[in-house]
């Protein structure tokens, strides 16, 4: 069956890719063809499947990202949040027991402490310093699958 010129000139494209540190990635993006002189259009007008947006106010991305996650990774995710997905920033402990206990509908209840050592354990955060949390690279397991299982 023929395609319509506005579905000839677009294409999904599905891909995998594994980091330095045998991490695999994979995806989808929507592509669309641009014609010679046509500008391209701005990054963020087109949509990403690379990640989670930061940008987004801290209520809606725990609930549109942490939807159905345990402690643990609820805990990784507003620490990723919180450092906007950078692993080499920290954020203190009582930062993100005062974020997570104003949220506590979403967060499904009080702030544990058991929560961080899990994630820790899951190779999700770490904790350079005492009452300080950083993201390691395996943090972004959380968002897949195969994450949401652990």
């Amino acid at each position: 069956m023929p395609r319509s010129s506005g579905e000839a000139n677009k294409m999904k494209l599905q891909f995998v890719l594994t980091d330095d540190q045998g991490f695999t990635y994979q995806g989808e993006v929507d592509l669309r063809r641009v014609e010679v002189g046509e500008p391209s259009p701005h990054p963020s007008e087109t949509p990403s499947s690379t990640g989670p947006d930061f940008k987004l106010p801290i209520r809606f991305f725990m609930k549109r990202y942490g939807a159905g996650m345990s402690g643990a990774k609820r805990f990784g995710l507003l620490v990723a949040r919180m450092t906007g997905g950078n692993d080499a920033a920290t954020v203190q402990r009582a930062e993100v027991e005062k974020l997570w206990n104003r949220m506590k509908p979403l967060m499904g209840g009080s702030f544990n402490g058991a929560y961080s050592n899990r994630a820790k354990e899951n190779g999700w955060v770490d904790s350079p310093k005492a009452g300080q949390y950083a993201l390691l690279p395996g943090w972004r397991e959380i968002l897949t699958d195969e994450g949401r299982t652990a």
